[in-house]
């Protein structure tokens, strides 16, 4: 059985508020609906190893893990998935080892692993496009330079006890993961950084003109 969910808008900031407001704006998204659309980063709370290297073979495979009392994220990126991660003691709604692995061909698709525990599932769906984001954010470069893997469908499999049990849920594109907005302090450096790199190219003409 397959359902299917709605792209997402992802923002980008660089600085996170502290912890304890962390916690409070994740208990305020249990009460207060948000916009379908809109998936907020920090960039400071993700964590991303790359053991892939140069390689640029497929399969490629992504784990995912939280931490609950600081709200990180771990992103390993590999052609194996990242067993000492799997191994730690990671609690949280982002259950330790969240699994995705990107394969090729002529339908490219990011399937992802999630098991089906009844209550915690609501949660989990919550949380999925946050996960699909960081997968996005911190193998963007690789995507990059694929840009027919960015296009890759991606697949949430929900598995249960039985394979009778099991359901896939379509989560669009990886591209409708990517970040498509930078707020907040970063996008004040990169217009004040645009103003200097103006400022100097145009000194650096007048210093030119009158030297000739």
């Amino acid at each position: 059985m397959e359902h299917t969910a709605a792209p997402r808008e992802v923002t980008l900031k660089p600085k996170s508020p502290p912890a304890a407001l962390l916690q409070a704006g994740v208990v305020a998204n249990q009460v207060v609906p948000r916009s379908a659309r809109q998936v907020t980063l920090f960039e400071d709370k993700i964590t991303i190893r790359d053991t892939t290297g140069d390689a640029e073979a497929l399969p490629r495979r992504y784990t995912l893990s939280h931490t609950d009392r600081t709200a990180d994220l771990f992103l390993s990126v590999g052609t194996e998935y990242d067993r000492e991660a799997l191994d730690q003691n990671r609690t949280g709604q982002m259950p330790s080892g969240l699994l995705a692995e990107l394969t090729g061909g002529d339908a490219p698709r990011l399937t992802v692993r999630c098991p089906d525990e009844g209550a915690r599932r609501q949660g989990l769906e919550k949380e999925l496009p946050i996960a699909l984001a960081v997968i996005r954010y911190g193998d963007r470069f690789f995507y990059e330079r694929h840009p027919e893997l960015d296009q890759a469908e991606v697949i949430v499999q929900f598995e249960a006890t039985g394979p009778s049990a099991q359901e896939d849920r379509e989560f669009g594109r990886v591209t409708d993961y990517r970040v498509t907005r930078i707020a907040g302090e970063s996008r004040r450096l990169m217009v004040g950084a645009a103003a200097l790199a103006a400022v100097g190219i145009g000194a650096l003409v007048i210093g030119k003109l009158r030297n000739r």
